[in-house]
Formats: structure tokens, sequence, C-alpha cells
């Protein structure tokens, strides 16, 4: 148990009362955590935290850098024993408390269920892909293309469906180049034998 595991800034934020308030997660930390160093330092911190002006901060949505050095003082004005390693690890339980920490875990929840870009380095959220998908098959169709199913084939007694691109290469975008089994072959790479050639008008096929 560590600093993300204390309650964060929001309306519902309690210091010393109710379910899960910030004092017991506090000594829970301190007890079984990582915040061990913090265990004579608790009654400093939940006295900053739960001075008015710092909780009604905290619920509209965290500290400010000045507020957390507000409290930063009062913590250190009421216990001599903080050491340079509580100091650090109090400052941390304040950042957590700050309007950043709210801003920071937002973003990471919605990067979380989101999708990467094809260029790699930019996510869409599940509203801007579905809305992507949207604006494309409205695009499709009102241009005539579009990807789906569209006819039935029959093999061997078997129906098969037949799935790709509705329109023309314009429309989809497609240019005409070197296509077929031997788009990509070098010249020099084909068998060197030469072209069939017509026999002229009139002459009797051999063997006929």
């Amino acid at each position: 148990m560590g600093i993300n595991d204390l309650p964060s800034p929001g309306i519902n934020f309690r210091a010393t009362t109710g379910v899960g308030n910030f004092q017991k997660k506090l000594s829970s930390a301190t007890r079984y955590g990582d915040l061990k160093n913090l265990k004579n330092n608790q009654k400093a911190i939940v006295g900053a935290i739960s001075q008015p002006t710092t909780l009604r901060a905290i619920r509209r949505g965290g500290l400010s850098r000045l507020q957390q050095l507000g409290v930063w003082s009062k913590i250190k004005a009421s216990d001599k024993t903080v050491t340079k390693e509580d100091k650090r690890e109090i400052k941390e339980v304040l950042k957590h408390l700050s309007r950043g920490a709210v801003a920071n875990a937002k973003k990471m929840a919605i990067t979380a269920h989101a999708v990467k870009t094809s260029d790699g380095k930019s996510f869409l959220t599940p509203e801007q892909v579905e809305r992507n998908l949207n604006r494309s098959r409205r695009m499709g169709d009102e241009s005539g293309v579009g990807v789906g199913e569209y006819s039935k084939r029959y093999a061997g007694g078997n129906e098969v469906k037949s799935y790709g691109v509705r329109g023309t290469m314009k429309d989809i975008g497609v240019k005409r180049g070197n296509i077929g089994f031997a788009g990509n072959y070098q010249n020099s790479n084909l068998p060197e034998k030469p072209m069939p050639t017509t026999p002229p008008a009139g002459t009797r096929p051999v063997g006929l």
C-alpha cells in the first residue's frame, strides 16, 4: 500500500471521518505499506490536512502549488522530528492531493482505453474511433464506396460469401500500376522465350 492508495481530491474527500478517510488510509500505509517513514509524522500531517481552508481546496479539485507549500510549512512547524526522507515523502503525499494529480489520473484513464494511431505517436479515445467509423460509413454511403458483404457464390454446393470494396478504382483512391503475379519482377528475371506468333492468314494449322 502506498501513496496512490490514499484518497484522491474531490467532493467526497474526508480527512478523519467516514469510510476510507485519509487518516485511516495513511495509518495503513505507514504500518503495512511504503510510507513507514511517516509513522511518527501522521499526527502533524493529518492535522494540517484537516484545516478548513485546506479541506475546502482538496474537495474543490486539489491543492495548488502555493497551497502545498503552505501545508508543508504547517507540518514542519508542528513536528520537529521530520527528517530529509520524511520531507520527500510528505511532499509526495501533498502532490497526490494536488490539482495536477487529478488531471493526470483522468489522462491515464483515457490513455488506458485509447487506440494508438498509425504514426505511433498519438492516441484516439474510443469515442473518437467511433466518430471516425461513423463518418467513414456516411462518406461511403454518399459516394458509393464501402466495405462489406456484396455477393454470395456457390462452390461445390456450399455457399461462399464475398467481401470487398464497393466502388471504382478512382473512388477508393487506387491507382493503376504494375499489377499481376509478375508486377514486381524485373524483365531480366522473366524467361527468355520468344512471344508466340500468329500464323499468316490462309495457313493450314499443323496436324489438320
